[in-house]
Parts: C-alpha cells; sequence; structure tokens
C-alpha cells in the first residue's frame, strides 16, 4: 500500500516502523502471542539462490534487512517469503527441468557444498532464503511460503503457462502438503505454503 502511495525505495523506510507499531498494538490489546507482524518478502530480495547453500541478500538491503530479521526474531514471527519457480524455469527453460519446477519425479539437484538432495525447486528457493538469513546471524528464523503457484495462461513468450502445469504443480504441492513436508534443510519442520490462487484474475494485464 505504501508503495502505491510514495516513490518503492522511500517506502521501504517505513516497513519497519509500521511493523513495530502494529506489534505494539497488538501487545496492548493482548493479542501478540496469537497474531504475529510479519511482511512477505519477493525472492527478488535475493543475491543468490544457487546452489541453495549459496543464498545471499542483496547488498543494497544491507540497511532495512537485519532490521527486519531483527525485529521478526525478537517477536518470533516468521519471514514469509513469496516464491513462484516458475518464473525462474520460464527464464532458462532449456538448463531447466519442468519436472524439477512442477514437483514430478526427476533426478534432482545435489548441492555441491551441504550435499542435500533437491527433487523440487520450491524447496530449494526456500532453504536458499534460509541460508541467506542464517548469514545474517539469524539462522534460527522459520521461513514459510507466503504465495506459490503457476500461470494457467499468459503472454505468447510466457513458456509453459498452461492449464495442464498448473494443475501439475497444484496438485503436486498440496500432496506434499498433505504429507507434512520440510525442505532438505529443515526435514523435521512442516512448511507451511499459500497457495496462490485458485481463481484466474483475467483483468491482469501481462
Amino acid at each position: 500500500m505504501l508503495a502505491t502511495l510514495m516513490d518503492p525505495e522511500e517506502a521501504i523506510q517505513w516497513v519497519i516502523p509500521a511493523m513495530v507499531s502494529i506489534h505494539a498494538a497488538l501487545v496492548n490489546l493482548g493479542l501478540d502471542q496469537y497474531i504475529h507482524m510479519s511482511t512477505p518478502c519477493s525472492l527478488a530480495v535475493l543475491e543468490k539462490s544457487y546452489p541453495p547453500s549459496a543464498g545471499s541478500f542483496k547488498s543494497e538491503l544491507n540497511g532495512i534487512m537485519p532490521q527486519l530479521l531483527q525485529f521478526l526474531a525478537s517477536t518470533k514471527a516468521p519471514f514469509w517469503i513469496n516464491a513462484y519457480p516458475y518464473f525462474a524455469y520460464k527464464d532458462s527453460p532449456n538448463k531447466i527441468s519442468l519436472d524439477y519446477v512442477l514437483f514430478n519425479r526427476n533426478q534432482g539437484m545435489i548441492d555441491p557444498y551441504t550435499k542435500l538432495h533437491y527433487d523440487n525447486m520450491l524447496y530449494a528457493q526456500v532453504d536458499a532464503v534460509t541460508f541467506a538469513i542464517a548469514r545474517m546471524g539469524l539462522g534460527n528464523l522459520e521461513v514459510k511460503v507466503s504465495e506459490t503457484g503457476w500461470p494457467s495462461k499468459g503472454d505468447p513468450t510466457d513458456i509453459g503457462a498452461t492449464v495442464q502445469n498448473a494443475a501439475i504443480y497444484n496438485r503436486n504441492l498440496l500432496r506434499r502438503q498433505l504429507e507434512n513436508e520440510g525442505t532438505p534443510l529443515r526435514p523435521k519442520l512442516r512448511l507451511a505454503i499459500y497457495l496462490f490462487a485458485l481463481f484466474n484474475e483475467d483483468m491482469k494485464p501481462g
């Protein structure tokens, strides 16, 4: 909302103060144990995401990211990330396996440093965020997925944006959610995921 009212670079400086104010209100109402204040981040906050163990935040976020992470740690709130494997596939369809991004059976990849095996890109992206957070000294923060999904239609250049692929992605993702899976880095911690979306924004450009 702030970004629609002012320049995004100017708006970002108000994110943490706004979160602190809302959290203070929750404390005053005795609701802070039930409602945790956080904010979703785009995967674009990462400078590196491959391999997952190389995950790191962009240097231009060095001012605000430590503040955000410290706030989340102090209030025991999770770090939310919007992660869309589709966009990585769209940019490099000849290098990235479609089965890998759709949760289908595939060889996957092994992180050369941790030796962890990844059979899908979403879990790799989430662990990249976890490693980026750990590099800032707050590796205990839980990472959750505030948005993920697959487009059922797009522009002619949007490779892979089909109803069939969207159905496969959603179905395979929900199956894994029902199995209470965690990521390779945190296999015993169920990864919370919100699916976006179960309806088409058919008036949205692009």
